[in-house]
């Protein structure tokens, strides 16, 4: 790894041993030395089909498998269920989740986020595979450039194989380079995840997500970006918005990122291109309506000061 240049030792990097070399070096030299120390493994990448042992890897409980890992380092659900099964936490790339192969059975889960990497096929069958997760309370789910108008039936029945205790449900739907309608989901939603505390979603999907019965207790969860970009295509979706939810949500409206982070994405202009900044004080006051109030991730609420700062913004932005 390092050659010597002049009495000096000087990286090398085509000194360095083959992958595969390196590989099976830390899976049969490194791992067992740690023996049960090991607890998690984050973004196992190009790592993580030879990470499925489980007389190395059964104390492991959390796992991420990072999103550019290229599909001939992919585990399978199965091998990732046999060789790690005392999983707290699990983040993972699925190909699809209409796929008869796919295979969870963790008694200790209690986090999952799955990332579906293809698009879903447009006449989906039933078969999703084997879903045994008693201990999930958080369940994250990304699925790509996927049309919905056939796939409300496919996710209600996963909802409702997983979610009879899950308290945290976040849905994202990227269909930035499809031209995509945002996903409805299904009004069985609130019976099937009963427990539910804080729902995760892009705004837009609030105009046709029916009103739960009781909602006293429930949060919502917001991306900004996704917020901003959406509905600045769409103005009037936030009127629809505004009129259908006021104050049915008892919890709070949770941004996903600090009030410093959105004002500095406005400085640098990460929203020119995308929405009219002038909306920005109108969306922002009904999410503030729409529940007990609104705050930032770090529990910074929205009030005048901040609404002031934004207003700022935009006048800034429109003299420049």
């Amino acid at each position: 790894m390092y050659r010597s240049r002049k009495g000096r030792r000087v990286w090398d990097p085509k000194a360095l041993p083959p992958p595969e070399v390196l590989i099976q070096k830390v899976k049969n030299d490194y791992i067992p030395q740690l023996g049960g120390q090991l607890k998690a493994i984050a973004n196992a990448s190009f790592w993580v089909d030879q990470l499925v042992d489980q007389d190395l890897l059964g104390g492991v409980s959390m796992l991420t498998v990072g999103a550019d890992f290229p599909h001939r380092h992919r585990a399978s659900s199965i091998e990732i269920t046999r060789a790690y099964r005392n999983l707290t936490h699990l983040q993972l790339l699925l190909r699809r989740l209409v796929d008869p192969d796919n295979y969870f059975d963790l008694p200790k889960l209690r986090y999952l986020y799955l990332n579906f990497m293809e698009r879903e096929p447009s006449n989906p069958g039933p078969e999703i595979g084997h879903w045994r997760l008693p201990s999930l309370q958080i369940l994250r789910l990304q699925m790509n450039f996927t049309d919905f108008s056939d796939m409300q039936p496919t996710l209600s029945r996963l909802i409702g194989l997983v979610g009879r205790r899950v308290e945290h449900f976040a849905f994202e739907q990227d269909t930035r380079y499809a031209m995509l309608p945002e996903a409805t989901l299904s009004s069985e939603l609130w019976m099937k995840m009963p427990e539910l505390k804080l729902l995760g979603l892009q705004v837009g999907q609030l105009v046709n997500l029916s009103i739960p019965e009781d909602a006293s207790k429930l949060s919502l969860g917001i991306n900004i970006c996704d917020t901003l970009v959406g509905l600045g295509k769409e103005s009037l979706v936030i009127d629809d918005i505004h009129r259908k939810w006021f104050r049915i949500f008892g919890g709070l409206v949770i941004l996903d990122q600090p009030w410093r982070d959105f004002f500095e994405d406005v400085k640098t202009g990460r929203y020119d291109s995308e929405i009219a900044l002038s909306d920005c004080a109108k969306v922002f006051d009904v999410l503030d309506l729409i529940g007990s109030g609104m705050q930032d991730s770090e529990g910074v609420g929205y009030d005048e000061r901040v609404r002031m700062q934004i207003c700022l913004a935009v006048i800034r932005d429109a003299q420049t």
